[in-house]
C-alpha cells in the first residue's frame, strides 16, 4: 500500500511504502536500498569507532551508532494512538486525538523541565562523567520527544506530524488526512481507552 499526502493542489504519493499491520510500534521505511545501507555501515563503524577509542564518549557514540543502524534497516517508528486492535479508526477518534494532544504537551514541556534539572545538578558532577551523565539525562527527553512527532494519526493511521513536505509541517493538523488535534471535541468514542 502507497499512502497518498493530500494536498490543495494535486495528491502525490509519499516516498516510502507500508510494512506490515497497524501496531502499537510500525516502522517506515523512506529510504532506497543503496541508502539503507550506507545508514547501517555508518552506523556500525560509528560503534567500532566508539568502542575502539575508549572515553568517555564511548556509551554515547555507541548509542548513536545503533539508532543510525536501526534507521537504516527499519525506517521510521509509527507510535499507535489508538488500541491496535481497533479495526475501525473513528471508533477511538475522540481518544486518539487527547492522546496526540497529550504527547504534544509533554514534548513542549519536558525540555524546559530537563534544563532546569541540568542547570542544577549537573556542575556537580565530576569532568570526567560529565558527557556520560548528560547524554544519559537527555535520552529520556528525546524519546518523549519523537514519541510524539511518530505519533500516527487515528483516522489514516499514518504520521501526523511527518510528511515528504517539511515546508507543510503543522503542530495542529494531520499531515496526510487534515485531521485537526480540535475536532476531537465533537467526536465520539464507545471505547475508554486512554492510550500510553
Amino acid at each position: 500500500m502507497r499512502p497518498w499526502l493530500q494536498s490543495s493542489a494535486c495528491a502525490r504519493p509519499l516516498n516510502f511504502t507500508v510494512r506490515g499491520r497497524m501496531s502499537a510500534v510500525a516502522w517506515y521505511q523512506p529510504l532506497p536500498h543503496w541508502a539503507r545501507v550506507v545508514c547501517v555501515l555508518f552506523g556500525f563503524a560509528n560503534i567500532g569507532g566508539a568502542i575502539a577509542a575508549s572515553s568517555d564518549m564511548t556509551f554515547p557514540g555507541i548509542v548513536v551508532g545503533g539508532v543510525w543502524a536501526l534507521f537504516g534497516w527499519k525506517g521510521l517508528p509509527l507510535i499507535a494512538s489508538v488500541p491496535p486492535h481497533t479495526l475501525q479508526p473513528d471508533d477511538n477518534l475522540a481518544a486518539g486525538l487527547k492522546t496526540i494532544r497529550r504527547r504534544r504537551l509533554v514534548a513542549f514541556v519536558v525540555p524546559f523541565a530537563w534544563l532546569l534539572l541540568s542547570a542544577i545538578f549537573l556542575p556537580r558532577v565530576p569532568m570526567r562523567f560529565l558527557s556520560t551523565v548528560f547524554f544519559l539525562s537527555a535520552i529520556p527527553l528525546f524519546v518523549l520527544v519523537f514519541r510524539c512527532f511518530f505519533s500516527a494519526c487515528p483516522r489514516c493511521r499514518q504520521h501526523f506530524f511527518i510528511s515528504s513536505n517539511l515546508f507543510q509541517a503543522s503542530l495542529t493538523r494531520c499531515m496526510h488526512c487534515g485531521l485537526s488535534l480540535r475536532d476531537g471535541g465533537g467526536a465520539t468514542s464507545n471505547n475508554r481507552w486512554r492510550g500510553p
